[in-house]
């Protein structure tokens, strides 16, 4: 992936498959910031197993430095607006899908 060094990308689905592998590759990789919202359900630390799991199955090295996972709550449907003023809080400069 060649995204902006130093950035701070949004992570959307972070908590699936393919989103985990996704942050897995971003944080073990490049020096970016992953905001990476998540459901009420879901937690930070179920998310830092998961992309724990992507990197040892990989054979990349577990020492990520999470500081640079942020977890927000993710807004329902109707409330969606609400994640605007934290992806300008954070200076997102790029959303992933």
């Amino acid at each position: 992936m060649s995204m902006a060094d130093d950035g701070t990308l949004l992570l959307v689905g972070a908590t699936g498959y393919l989103g985990s592998l996704v942050a897995a590759g971003l944080l073990s990789q490049e020096q970016v910031c992953v905001v990476a919202p998540l459901r009420v359900n879901s937690s930070r630390e179920s998310l830092i197993g998961k992309i724990k799991l992507e990197l040892a199955i990989d054979g990349l090295s577990n020492e990520i430095d999470f500081e640079r996972l942020i977890t927000v709550e993710l807004p329902s449907n109707h409330e969606m607006r609400n994640l605007l003023p934290v992806i300008q809080k954070l200076d997102v400069s790029e959303i992933i899908h």
